[in-house]
């Protein structure tokens, strides 16, 4: 099996919403126009094809790995 690992350096994902991010419809932003899509349609598609998408813990930002 084959990852890839996406981190940034932002802010980072809040302890209260780390097991909601990955649900449909799940945003912070809505205020903003969010519709809480984005992190499922990718999970989604990764899936389908036979793979996983899972968040991992990490000192600063926010950090996904990619299992193909």
């Amino acid at each position: 099996m084959r990852c890839l690992t996406i981190t940034d350096d932002g802010s980072g994902i809040s302890d209260g919403n780390r097991d909601k991010i990955l649900n449909p419809f799940f945003t912070t932003r809505r205020d903003d126009g969010g519709t809480g899509m984005g992190l499922n349609i990718v999970k989604s598609v990764i899936r389908a094809v036979g793979g996983d998408l899972a968040h991992e813990s990490c000192h600063s930002g926010a950090r996904f790995r990619i299992k193909f």
